[in-house]
């Protein structure tokens, strides 16, 4: 037999010696902290779900800003003809085109302020735009903006950011 030190055998330092109050109350301790990490763990996870689930109801919703399909188009290609000036596919097998459509063209302003909430911002005043929330997109000068669902592009035109509206077909 091997001699013990302390309270403990050579043998396994781990164990105690004949059932010792001190011995006891060490497992104890190590059973409390282990049920304390264990419950920081699952504190830990459940404030991580709330603030991911609080912050994704503050953003815009991608799906609106989503909604318009950005293009870079020179100002040299726009004809007010009523021809298609501009095209391209959409998901799947569809295709739309782009021309000028004088009832579409009267409502241009319409069109802009449409895109200028979906892209999260707001009027402050008749001058004034300010993001809405923290999540927003701004126009870029000399793009075309085109909605697929509402049959409509929206045009930036340099050097000052002039906007025109368009008539999208879908085929």
């Amino acid at each position: 037999m091997r001699r013990k030190r302390g309270g403990q055998s050579r043998e396994n330092p781990n164990s105690c010696d004949s059932g010792g109050k001190t011995c006891k109350a060490v497992r104890a301790g190590k059973i409390i902290l282990n049920e304390m990490k264990n419950k920081e763990f699952v504190c830990v996870i459940f404030i991580a779900c709330l603030v991911i689930g609080f912050c994704s109801c503050a953003v815009l919703p991608k799906s609106a800003a989503n909604r318009w399909l950005e293009y870079e188009l020179p100002p040299s290609k726009i004809v007010y003809n009523g021809e298609e000036f501009f095209g391209g596919k959409l998901s799947g097998k569809s295709r739309f085109s782009v021309f000028y459509d004088k009832v579409i063209a009267d409502d241009a302003d319409f069109y802009y302020v449409v895109l200028q909430q979906d892209f999260g911002w707001r009027k402050k005043d008749a001058d004034t735009w300010v993001p809405q929330t923290s999540n927003f997109r701004r126009e870029k000068i000399g793009y075309i903006y085109v909605n697929p669902d509402k049959r409509v592009a929206v045009y930036f035109s340099p050097p000052k950011g002039n906007y025109s509206a368009f008539k999208v077909s879908i085929k």
